[in-house]
């Protein structure tokens, strides 16, 4: 409802801050006394409100929706670094899928034009999982955070000009 109520200039300016602050607290450490007295398997409000509103970011614009939610839910949970990337996969999947249904309910979506491969290209299964498990937590944590920190700059320079 955002996108078809909303400017598009006006979001353009905020999205180059939002993915940059996400991508900083990426780096932020959890600190671990605050961890033990805050199980992950119970949920806060705040945690709630913030996935919400990633939410609605991924639905309305997409870009780093990833980055910001990872960064939510590594300042907000003690999992570790795999389970929130499968966390953040299942929650932009269902904000995505949301998203797209009110597309197609709301806004102007035209269901011309599909249609069937003549063949079928075998899937393969992604390694990202496995490279995610395997991978050292916070190199893993800075590759994402310097990409982050490289599209917030890209995307700043488009919006207030080069």
């Amino acid at each position: 409802m955002l996108l078809l109520a909303l400017p598009s200039n006006w979001f353009v300016l905020v999205v180059p801050w939002l993915i940059g602050m996400a991508s900083l607290s990426i780096l932020i450490r959890r600190n671990p006394a605050r961890a033990a007295t805050a199980p992950s398997h119970e949920p806060t409000w705040a945690l709630g409100v913030g996935v919400f509103l990633v939410a609605i970011y991924g639905g309305y614009f997409g870009a780093a929706a990833g980055v910001l939610l990872v960064a939510l839910l590594m300042l907000s949970t003690a999992e570790p670094l795999a389970r929130n990337i499968a966390l953040k996969n299942l929650l932009l999947g269902l904000a995505n899928a949301v998203a797209a249904l009110a597309f197609a309910v709301f806004g102007p979506v035209s269901l011309v034009g599909g249609g069937t491969p003549r063949h079928r290209v075998p899937r393969r299964r992604p390694a990202r999982p496995l490279v995610v498990r395997r991978a050292p937590a916070g190199a893993l944590r800075a590759l994402i955070a310097c990409a982050g920190l490289g599209l917030a700059v890209h995307l700043g320079l488009d919006a207030y000009g080069r």
